[in-house]
């Protein structure tokens, strides 16, 4: 009897031993949920989030002399400064395939 793909996956225990994907599902959790609020005031609290804001209000990036002073964080998220949009509260960061 052959087997569909899902039933022919396998996992990796701990302890190396390996089972089918069916025996795994039974030991699967689901990730935990968190509420749009609870995210938008932990971006509230990260600082280099909130130098992201900061240019995002500013709707520009840093000057050379700005830059100088950023942390390593921050100028990374900067650098995506185009593709980011708001909504209530929480950053979303927009990214296209090649193909459009």
């Amino acid at each position: 009897m052959q087997l569909g793909l899902l039933e022919d996956a396998i996992c990796v225990e701990e302890l190396g031993v390996m089972k089918q994907a069916n025996m795994c599902a039974e030991q699967a959790t689901s990730l935990p949920s968190i509420l749009r609020d609870q995210i938008a005031a932990m971006l509230q609290k990260d600082p280099a989030i909130a130098r992201l804001r900061h240019y995002l209000e500013l709707r520009r990036r840093p000057s050379r002399e700005e830059r100088k002073q950023e942390t390593g964080e921050a100028l990374q998220l900067v650098s995506y400064l185009d593709d980011i949009t708001e909504e209530d509260g929480v950053l979303y960061r927009t990214v296209c395939n090649s193909d459009g």
